[in-house]
């Protein structure tokens, strides 16, 4: 069951991909204009997993934004909702300095928890509370391909762990524009406190021992998408990811599945 969802999205991402030359530079995923900003405006609809090893997955609406406007040559200021980046949760708000070779930035965003009600195995402890995340990232461009590592903390004392995430992206587009694409490979590593928040266990049940979660790989996997504008200004997009949790993740007795997988599909107005 893993293995063909796996098989099926590379499919889909070959298929969606493979008519497409490579781009080269790379600036988010939305396609550019020469103004100094550029704006969309939109809705996102995503089946993602209740929380981190779940086996129910739940649907969820989200608003969807990216705003950007170079100040000065190569920098700009951010506000991206889209979830196409290395890391765990939405890029949200930040500056970023983007150039030939070198990229960095720095960003706040959101990480989503978890409620005791999401699943049997997690009776008696507790809701894990949503943060909002403070982190910095930098890497390199080397052509369509960009290098990227990720710090990303949560700012609320109930869920302020770290996670450190790696990424490889290959960019992709038309020839005329209309249409781009990436595929990403992708590993993230969790500190103590965020493997302890979301997979440690200090109350046991019955059938739920208790568990201690130490610093880790928390999962690795890949990630793709494409992004179509219609009539300058419609924009849709599609992005996926599987993700294969670890051995670390995987030991604790409230983890009911060894991946996740995500899905969300947007429409936004580019103004």
């Amino acid at each position: 069951m893993n293995l063909n969802r796996l098989s099926m999205m590379a499919a889909s991402c070959a298929v969606l991909l493979g008519a497409l030359p490579a781009q080269a530079g790379y600036k988010e995923n939305l396609i550019q204009s020469d103004s100094k900003w550029d704006v969309m405006l939109g809705i996102t609809a995503a089946t993602i997993a209740e929380y981190p090893g779940a086996e129910d997955q739940e649907f969820i609406v989200l608003p969807a934004a990216v705003i950007d406007f170079e100040f000065r040559e190569k920098n700009y200021l951010f506000i991206n909702t889209l979830r196409d980046s290395g890391a765990e949760h939405m890029k949200g708000l930040g500056y970023e300095y983007n150039g030939d070779r070198i990229v960095w930035g720095v960003k706040s965003g959101w990480r989503s928890g978890r409620d005791e009600g999401d699943s049997e195995k997690l009776v008696g402890m507790g809701n894990l509370d949503s943060t909002f995340t403070a982190g910095f990232y930098g890497g390199f461009n080397f052509g369509p391909v960009r290098l990227l590592a990720e710090y990303d903390a949560g700012l609320d004392n109930n869920n302020d762990g770290v996670l450190t995430t790696f990424s490889a992206r290959y960019n992709m587009a038309s020839v005329d524009k209309p249409m781009s694409g990436y595929i990403m490979g992708k590993v993230v590593y969790g500190d103590d406190a965020y493997q302890d928040a979301y997979f440690g266990v200090d109350t046991p049940i019955a059938g739920r021992p208790t568990y201690e979660a130490e610093a880790g790989f928390v999962k690795f996997g890949v990630q793709g998408g494409v992004d179509y504008m219609l009539a300058d200004h419609h924009y849709f997009r599609l992005d996926a990811n599987y993700m294969s949790l670890s051995n670390d993740v995987t030991n604790s007795p409230i983890v009911e599945e060894n991946y996740d997988f995500g899905a969300y599909l947007s429409y936004g107005y580019k103004f």
